[in-house]
């Protein structure tokens, strides 16, 4: 609801915060012995799925006589997408995935403030 109420651009609003609800995010639960048999540790997994969801910058690269641009579009879009991940290279060169060490699923992020009226829950909307 936040960025829906941010995108209208009020006139004379400055910030919109909301207070209860549920806001929807990808949670990552990672295999303990999976990590430990793949020798990856946990900071690995960290900066690998940071560093997936970043917009690389256009690039010329020349072949045979011509000029390609070339972008990186690294936004995330789905649990799929983050499964994909490549966290590290074995020995072989083969690719070790997320989804090698991980589950990737969609759930409720861990709620900061609870409102309610008359002892229902109930979203509460704030602007300035």
């Amino acid at each position: 609801m936040e960025p829906a109420l941010c995108a209208a651009g009020s006139p004379g609003v400055a910030e919109i915060a909301t207070i209860g609800g549920f806001q929807n995010q990808y949670q990552i639960t990672v295999d303990r012995e999976k990590l430990a048999a793949y020798n990856i540790p946990l900071m690995m997994v960290s900066e690998a799925v940071r560093n997936s969801n970043v917009e690389v910058g256009a690039r010329l690269i020349e072949f045979s006589g011509a000029e390609y641009m070339v972008r990186g579009h690294g936004y995330i879009k789905n649990a799929e997408d983050i499964e994909q991940i490549v966290v590290k290279t074995n020995d072989r060169g083969t690719p070790v995935l997320l989804r090698d060490i991980a589950r990737v699923e969609r759930g409720p992020e861990m709620r900061r403030g609870v409102a309610d009226l008359d002892g229902k829950a109930i979203l509460w909307v704030a602007s300035w």
